[in-house]
């Protein structure tokens, strides 16, 4: 799994399809993710992508339309089927 060099920001996350985590975090839910387990997540982005691409089921609440439409994009991009994501706007 490639983890980009400035994970920090978060810049990159979306695209790498990682949780912005601390690193360490991000290679333990690698490890003990499975295909059987369910993932309610509140604010989406590359996590959103890394749950779908490891979980059963994803279930993602976002509240930004204009982030909303980045994730969905992405998640057609990685033909990503599995993620029930609910735009929640403020």
């Amino acid at each position: 799994m490639k983890i980009p060099e400035n994970i920090v920001s978060g810049e990159y996350c979306l695209e790498y399809g990682i949780p912005w985590q601390v690193e360490g975090s991000i290679h333990k839910e690698n490890e003990i993710l499975n295909s059987n387990d369910i993932v309610l997540e509140v604010g989406s982005g590359g996590s959103t992508i890394f749950y779908g691409k490891r979980c059963k089921k994803v279930i993602s609440i976002e509240t930004d339309v204009n982030w909303y439409n980045q994730v969905l994009n992405k998640l057609h991009e990685e033909s990503i089927t599995n993620v029930d994501y609910i735009l929640i706007e403020k």
